[in-house]
Parts: C-alpha cells; structure tokens; sequence
C-alpha cells in the first residue's frame, strides 16, 4: 500500500486501536462492521468511542504519520487554495493544511473529535456535520473547494454513491480527491 511502511503502519495501527479500546473496555480488534455501518449506527459508535480517540490523539498521529504524509504528499498542497477534509477527526490534517497557508475546512460526524479539532486548529473551520447528506457549501461558507482530503473518514459511508456525489457538488472544475482507507473486503485484518 505505501511501501516499506506497510508492516509498520499496519503493527502501529494494532497497537494504538488495541490501547484505544483497552482503555474504554471495548473488543481490542478492529473490525470490517466499523466500516460498513449506516449513518445513525455510525453517530452512535462514534459517540461512544470518540473520548479515547481524542485522549490518544498525541498517540494516533504517530501511528498514522505515514498515511498523513502519503496524503499530503499526493494533495500537492502548493497549488491548493481551500481544503474539504471529510471525517477530520481530531483536526491532524486540518493542522497540516493551515501550517501550509491555505484555507481548511473539516466535517466530522462526532462532536467530541469536531470540538477537539476546533481546540487544536483554531485557523481552521471544524463543523459537525455528515459528510454524507450536509449541504457542504452552504456550511462552509458557500466557496467551492479544490481539494477534499480524507484520512480513514470517507470508508463509514453509508452510500458511498450518493456521498461521494454530495462530496462533489461541493466541489469546484478540476478538483482533487486524496484518500485513505481500509478496504471494504477486510476481515479483521489484525488478526
């Protein structure tokens, strides 16, 4: 997937979810049902799981560094000038895209990750929405984005279809779509 790292991110990856969920007495193991659930399931795992995720941010961005930089990487930054980031999180690449002088807008589904994004990039725009159904423009201030980042956000669709038809309309001619995610065939792919 991302050469040499591969091995690497994928025992990081393990170790952090493992911690994560430890830590809030959940199953340790990651599991292709996180990826394929609808919309109201994936608000209320979210709810309950969004705490430990944003009390091992610090944790989760060294484990993840090398999607993050694969992604930044492939936006190409330099020619972007507003940044949709679909599933923000706790605001690592929201950060990312300001620290490169260009206008970051991030839609998260979890109040907890959105509110810790807001703390962490006060540059940015941080908005609990769906990604999915929102009306992105209109929410973000009505300009059209040139490039939509993704970090593991984009695989909770419910109807990736219709989301990813919602995520272009929100886009402007000759926009950018860089990714990551976890494949839709993968089974508990930690074990």
């Amino acid at each position: 997937m991302f050469g040499r790292y591969s091995a690497h991110i994928v025992t990081s990856i393990y170790l952090v979810v493992t911690l994560t969920y430890i830590r809030q007495g959940l199953p340790y193991y990651f599991s292709a049902s996180m990826v394929v659930m609808g919309n109201e399931a994936g608000r209320q795992t979210w709810a309950t799981r969004a705490d430990g995720w944003v009390r091992d941010t610090r944790v989760l961005d060294l484990a993840f560094a090398p999607f993050t930089a694969a992604i930044l990487n492939a936006a190409g930054l330099d020619s972007a000038h507003r940044v949709l980031d679909i599933g923000c999180g706790m605001g690592t690449l929201l950060e990312e895209v300001t620290a490169a002088g260009v206008e970051a807008v991030g839609f998260d589904i979890a109040p907890v990750m959105v509110d810790a994004a807001r703390a962490r990039v006060p540059a940015a725009t941080a908005i609990q929405a769906d990604a999915q159904t929102a009306d992105l423009p209109a929410m973000a201030g009505g300009v059209r984005f040139d490039t939509v980042l993704s970090r593991f956000g984009v695989m909770f669709f419910d109807d990736p279809v219709a989301a990813f038809a919602n995520i272009r309309a929100a886009t402007g001619p000759g926009a950018r779509l860089v990714l990551a995610s976890w494949r839709a065939d993968e089974r508990d792919m930690f074990r």
